[in-house]
């Protein structure tokens, strides 16, 4: 474990020295003229710095919204997160229509095709265009000061406008960039000044270990607060931070976190995730209050007020593979691999639409989210059940996987059931989800969920999920279905069912819930959940050449046309393969006489990507990586004959567009 504070600092290294004991001394500067020395084993700074040398911290690229206060945004005191930043835009704030016109409880409409808004409530309703600034409240045409338009792939819309049109009162703090809205039409009260914060002498443990710390928890706005530090110093895995102020930078494995003093968001690898409360800056150290913990790193908090004692846990994902190393490069423009195939008999069912259960996607108290249905005359089936969902029911809810016999005539037997599931409550969905579940299925790791039989006409539920309000939920669940006792055909029904009531999920058997079609995430089932192409002879010693893979027009196969269940709008296509392996042969020719070492890597092309990859039996990470300017080296390999070949086997852990770049180079 390393641990670093300020090492880099306004692009200074401070210096350090090596004492009698073989230990290094450097001098830190932490702001206010306090200077503190620290102590370290001279190879574990000296691994500390190659380290940095290889750590990218984005000093001086955050985006513009960072760099300033963040805009607020509270309706009837319930503070919106919107999944893109409120911008101004001509003097008007602008957020997307979604969150603002959920917190309104209008009921609305997006026409993709028209790129037009309808909205209505009670008895208003009107009509937004992008890029135009005339709107139609109940028919008649008003001109805006500004127009709806698309920003990172999200409608904005003009928040006074829209307010106002539903006669709520909105109020705009320029001093704090907050916008407060009251559905009433009326002022909201002043609120009451903030006391200082206190120091607290409470006893603090995290992990079950009790941390001997110099800053203790101080009480601020009626919450514990904790310094930032004092977790970070007891933090498992590789951690690295630097306080700088303005802003505090620390790196978990492959995550990046960026939070800001007095502000309610943070940056998690780039994409921003909104908190209830912000972090303080005092005496000119950083502490987070107790929900901000939770916010950010996924952890869970307690607090004991009698014994003024501490209680936190953080238990980020542990994983058993080595990260690639990330390097950056710009890789030249890659081709779309020639062509790929199915591999296996294994169905992939996938649930990822509606990605976000909230009251507008689920409408009902229970509901099937999605299904596959068989009827067949082979002895058994294997199957895989993959799923991703956000639980926006600002409630807990349970998800489970369930399967009907619709047979009368013969009985079901489940067996070589194995899944994985994973939760988060914040922005590391790469990190604590995707990853690893990819790796489990590479290293093919996933743990044993039972058996059971299925008598006829009966239903049986495979796996179940309690998730948190809040939390996003991946699973992944591999079974097989056989014929136990009877005749006739195999005919069942998998479904992936929501209850938010706690009701039996085996008494849920309704059709699934229409696509959200704001966010269209996949939802199918295809024939295989493995797939697999040969690239075209790559020639040691001559130009580098990339192949984009998942690219959705040349390695298309899980389209909406080709599901094996459901058509039309009920289907959303998976370009991005989620849930399924990807076998890439790489075959290589070295015609050239002698000993060439060709590098394979990996590239993002669309968005952020993450994912694990197997080569020569060896499973490795892929950690975030950036589109266009990252990539992750897989392996350095020396051809020595005329003719080899390479395999690598990948599963996409994340991304916020694929496709994924095979990239490959001669080093000599």
């Amino acid at each position: 474990m390393v641990k670093l504070r300020s090492l880099f600092a306004g692009g200074i290294i401070y210096p350090f020295l090596v004492n009698e004991s073989h230990q290094c001394e450097y001098l830190e500067d932490v702001g206010m003229g306090k200077v503190v020395k620290k102590k370290w084993r001279m190879f574990a700074v000296l691994a500390a710095l190659l380290l940095m040398l290889d750590l990218v911290l984005p000093i001086g690229q955050i985006k513009a919204a960072a760099s300033s206060k963040s805009i607020e945004i509270t309706v009837d005191g319930k503070r919106l997160w919107p999944d893109v930043p409120p911008v101004i835009k001509d003097g008007r704030v602008m957020v997307p229509f979604r969150v603002i016109f959920e917190a309104l409880g209008t009921n609305f409409y997006w026409d993709n095709e028209k790129k037009k808004i309808t909205s209505t409530k009670n008895e208003t309703s009107f009509e937004l265009s992008i890029n135009s600034k005339y709107a139609y409240v109940n028919g008649s045409r008003i001109t805006m000061d500004v127009a709806p338009m698309i920003k990172d792939g999200r409608t904005l819309v003009p928040l006074r406008f829209v307010g106002e049109a539903y006669d709520s009162y909105v109020d705009w703090d320029g001093k704090n960039r907050k916008v407060t809205i009251t559905t009433a039409g009326d002022k909201p009260a002043e609120p009451a000044p903030t006391p200082a914060p206190s120091v607290q002498n409470y006893s603090l443990f995290f992990n079950d270990q009790k941390v001997d710390t110099k800053t203790p928890p101080i009480i601020k706005n009626n919450r514990v607060h904790v310094a930032m530090e004092s977790l970070l110093e007891q933090m498992d895995g590789e951690v690295f931070w630097s306080d700088m102020g303005s802003k505090m930078i620390i790196k978990v494995d492959d995550v990046e976190l960026i939070i800001f003093p007095n502000e309610k968001f943070a940056q998690i690898n780039g994409e921003y995730i909104y908190t209830t409360e912000s972090p303080a800056l005092h005496n000119d150290v950083f502490y987070i209050p107790l929900s901000y913990l939770k916010e950010t790193f996924g952890g869970t908090s307690t607090y004991n007020a009698s014994t003024k004692t501490v209680y936190i846990k953080i238990n980020k994902a542990k994983f058993v593979s080595d990260f690639l190393k990330v390097e950056t490069v710009n890789i030249v423009r890659p081709k779309n691999i020639p062509s790929a195939t199915f591999a296996g008999q294994r169905r992939l069912m996938v649930s990822d639409n509606p990605e976000m259960l909230d009251p507008r996607t689920v409408p009902y108290a229970e509901a099937t989210l999605w299904q596959d249905t068989v009827d067949t005359d082979k002895q058994s089936m294997d199957h895989r059940v993959y799923g991703w969902h956000v639980n926006k029911l600002n409630k807990k809810i349970n998800i489970g996987i369930t399967i009907e016999n619709l047979s009368s005539t013969n009985d079901l037997e489940i067996v070589n059931a194995r899944g994985i599931d994973r939760t988060t409550s914040n922005g590391w969905y790469h990190h604590d989800v995707g990853l690893p579940m990819a790796e489990a299925v590479l290293l093919n790791k996933l743990t044993s969920t039972g058996q059971s039989v299925v008598k006829a006409s009966r239903t049986v539920t495979i796996n179940q999920f309690a998730v948190e309000e809040e939390f996003l939920i991946g699973f992944l669940q591999d079974l097989t279905v056989k014929k136990a006792a009877g005749s006739g055909n195999l005919n069942y029904k998998i479904r992936v069912v929501v209850s938010q009531n706690g009701g039996e999920l085996t008494s849920i058997n309704y059709d699934p819930l229409q696509v959200d079609s704001v966010n269209l995430h996949p939802r199918g089932v295809w024939e295989s959940s493995k797939l697999q192409a040969v690239l075209p002879v790559y020639e040691a010693g001559t130009s580098e050449v990339a192949y984009s893979i998942s690219n959705g027009i040349t390695d298309n196969l899980m389209s909406g046309e080709t599901s094996l269940f459901g058509s039309g709008i009920n289907v959303v296509r998976n370009p991005g393969h989620f849930g399924a392996t990807y076998k890439v042969k790489i075959p290589i020719a070295n015609l050239t006489g002698q000993s060439k070492t060709v590098r394979v890597r990996l590239g993002a092309r669309g968005g952020r990507y993450s994912g694990a990859v197997k080569i020569n039996n060896k499973v490795l990470l892929v950690p975030t990586i950036k589109p266009g300017t990252e990539t992750a080296n897989v392996i350095d390999y020396k051809v020595t004959g005329v003719q080899d070949e390479l395999e690598l086997e990948i599963m996409h852990g994340g991304g916020a567009a694929l496709p994924l770049a095979v990239d490959l180079i001669t080093l000599d």
